[in-house]
């Protein structure tokens, strides 16, 4: 098992680790570059950060960009939104950057997307930039979701309503809410309790607070978003995907605070087959282990990021890892020290 230790420092510095994309047989990860940065703009605009930084290190002109200001989260209804816009706002600009034939609404391009996968993570196919289209697509989605979050207490106001028979098997606890978007899938806002979550069933969960379990049973295509604004959180990949891994769409996983560990399976954290993939910390003592085929920030034709911005952050990576996948484009792992 290789270990990397990320501790907060008394300094007001930015350590910037990069997990190589690139092609290798080696069985431990390769470390690309450690960069220090005496900037607090990772920690107020993580997001802006990134599509700079992918900018410069793509060697691409970044696109015109504003800060999208905050969502304001007042109700149950006000969460179910923010999380179809996290999920799904940025896939237009995501989907100009992949192959034409990609389409994760069909049946037929879900099981072509699983194949995909299940062919990167065997070693199968090597990446070549020629599957992408417009790699700027990426950073304009990533720009989409500068946007802040400003939670009302009255999130959490009044009972909680009843688990839908659709959802038995895939939420545990009690819920604020639970509707499903056509073309999208189920989305759920939890409670103040503990809850547990079947992501290969759900696409969006915003959670309150709680220690909370995300597991995911079986891989899901498409896009797909997680808020937790609260709690020590276990994040539980399964054999193809874990959390913050994206199959032909669009995965988003924000935490807010509380000691959380993050559990890969063969892609996971902050990676993509054919996607955009965002794991975003933003605070508390974390774990990334597991990691094996893709993970922080690894991609076969996509984009990946993990952004720690405070707190301490541990990675385990597998010494089973044996990455084949070259990563033109090659995203990373981003942490912040300081106050």
């Amino acid at each position: 098992m290789h270990q990397l230790k990320l501790i907060r420092t008394s300094t007001l510095m930015l350590v910037c680790i990069v997990m190589s994309g690139c092609a290798t047989t080696h069985n431990q990860p390769s470390v690309a570059e450690i960069t220090l940065v005496e900037s607090d703009s990772f920690r107020n605009r993580p997001l802006h950060w990134t599509v700079e930084t992918l900018a410069e290190r793509w060697t691409i002109q970044p696109p015109d960009s504003e800060y999208q200001g905050t969502l304001a989260i007042t109700s149950r209804m006000s969460a179910y939104y923010a999380i179809d816009f996290y999920a799904r706002g940025p896939w237009p600009d995501v989907a100009t950057a992949l192959p034409e034939w990609i389409d994760p609404t069909t049946a037929d391009g879900a099981a072509r997307l699983l194949e995909y996968a299940q062919e990167v993570v065997d070693g199968k196919r090597s990446n070549t930039k020629s599957e992408m289209r417009d790699s700027v697509g990426f950073l304009r989605a990533i720009a989409l979701l500068d946007i802040g979050l400003d939670v009302s207490p009255s999130l959490t106001e009044g009972p909680p309503m009843p688990i839908p028979d659709e959802l038995v098997a895939a939420v545990q606890g009690d819920i604020l809410l639970a509707a499903e978007v056509y073309g999208f899938g189920w989305v759920v806002v939890g409670s103040t309790g503990n809850n547990v979550y079947d992501m290969s069933k759900l696409a969006g969960v915003f959670d309150p607070s709680g220690d909370d379990s995300y597991t995911w049973t079986s891989p899901r295509v498409g896009n797909q978003c997680i808020v937790d604004l609260s709690g020590n959180d276990r994040y539980i990949g399964g054999v193809l995907q874990g959390p913050a891994a994206a199959i032909g769409g669009c995965s988003v996983l924000i935490d807010v605070c509380g000691d959380d560990h993050y559990s890969c399976g063969s892609i996971g954290a902050g990676s993509a087959v054919f996607g955009l993939a965002i794991l975003l910390d933003e605070g508390g003592n974390d774990t990334i282990t597991g990691a094996t085929t893709l993970s922080l920030g690894e991609t076969y034709a996509g984009c990946g990021v993990v952004l720690k911005t405070r707190g301490q952050l541990s990675i385990e990576r597998s010494a089973r890892c044996s990455s084949t996948v070259s990563t033109p484009l090659r995203g990373g792992v981003f942490q912040g020290v300081g106050d």
